[in-house]
């Protein structure tokens, strides 16, 4: 910690989360605030697959987890897998 900072934690106890397709929607008496409004994306993209070295290969990478494609967004992959059942 650098002089004349201090760091405080505390666990999160409960939080919350709104997801929209179709950008903000603020309330109406929020639009006259002097301050920013709007939201700030957050995406969790998928990495690059790494596999258990001690578990023989038994099938195509490609077939069992093709759709798990590097870099896709996680919420897409999640829509898309919800949609196909």
């Amino acid at each position: 910690m650098r002089a004349g900072r201090q760091s405080y934690h505390e666990p999160i106890e409960e939080v919350s989360a709104k997801i929209r397709d179709d950008g903000p929607l603020d309330l109406e008496a929020d639009r006259a605030a002097e301050c920013w409004a709007g939201l700030v994306p957050i995406a969790t993209r998928l990495g690059t697959p790494i596999p258990d070295r001690r578990v023989p290969v038994r099938r195509s990478r490609e077939r069992e987890i093709g759709h798990l494609a590097e870099g896709a967004r996680f919420d897409a992959v999640l829509r898309r897998l919800a949609e196909s059942r």
